[in-house]
């Protein structure tokens, strides 16, 4: 357990103010660097989207920055070690 709960801690460290939000309006797509990593797209009840992205910066004009998760965590590891090989 002790192992996993390092993991867990190391894994939302390493993607933490890296995790962005955009809110956009239905039939909006906003534009993102093209290393920019899309985590999750949320439904809205008036039809826009909640897009969650990782990025090392700022993604974009209206991002916001949000706690990562541990699956944001992996995502960047993942990303940030594949790129370094």
């Amino acid at each position: 357990r002790a192992i996993l709960a390092c993991l867990r801690t190391v894994s939302s460290d390493s993607a933490e103010n890296r995790v962005w939000e955009v809110s956009t309006e239905a039939g909006e797509a906003p534009e993102f660097p093209v290393d920019t990593i899309l985590a999750e797209e949320t439904p809205t009840q008036d039809g826009g989207v909640i897009h969650r992205v990782v990025a090392g910066e700022k993604p974009h004009v209206d991002a916001r920055p949000v706690p990562a998760t541990l699956e944001e965590g992996y995502m960047w590891l993942l990303n940030h070690s594949a790129g370094a090989q």
